[in-house]
């Protein structure tokens, strides 16, 4: 369950770096689903946050590079990038204008929506990249992104730490 809400965040936090700042709408925090809503409120300080997004897109850049990855394999993980952050600014989108509108969002209905979309996306970099190489890359991205997590609780005086640290914490026993 730990690995898996490592995985949850580090997938969520790439998604975020492909598009900006997704799901400000969905509602408060601290709504549905204990567990899973930690996942997105870790998020919320990333998304919001330029210059964790430029460590987190140069972490990606590192990772990316010492896969020694083939121009043809290259272009396929940009165009599931772009095809993902396409995807997720016509949600965000129609949640702002669902807001606008003053209708309600069914939070578990996004959630739904954007699993459905982050799904696509590891099985479009797996097919561009390869099982071995997909895993490799999830595995690296995990360490830079507790780095970063980490790196910024400690600047913070443990505040990133309580709300973004806790996945990366769990993950290290391991």
């Amino acid at each position: 369950m730990k690995k898996s809400l490592i995985t949850v965040f580090a997938v969520v936090v790439m998604a975020a770096l492909a598009t900006g700042s997704f799901a400000q709408s969905a509602g408060p925090r601290g709504g549905a689903q204990g567990g899973q809503q930690g996942g997105g409120q870790r998020q919320g300080g990333m998304r919001n946050n330029p210059e964790l997004q430029k460590k987190v897109e140069a972490a990606k850049k590192k990772v990316l590079a010492e896969l020694k990855l083939t121009a043809d394999q290259s272009k396929k993980v940009a165009a599931a990038e772009k095809k993902q952050a396409d995807a997720m600014k016509k949600l965000r989108d129609e949640m702002v204008k669902a807001r606008e509108a003053k209708k309600e969002i069914n939070r578990q209905d996004m959630q739904a929506k954007f699993k459905k979309i982050n799904d696509t996306y590891v099985a479009e970099m797996k097919k561009a990249m390869g099982n071995d190489k997909y895993t490799k890359y999830e595995s690296r991205m995990k360490e830079e992104i507790k780095k970063i997590m980490e790196a910024e609780a400690k600047k913070n005086g443990g505040a990133a730490g309580r709300s973004g640290g806790g996945g990366a914490k769990a993950g290290g026993g391991n």
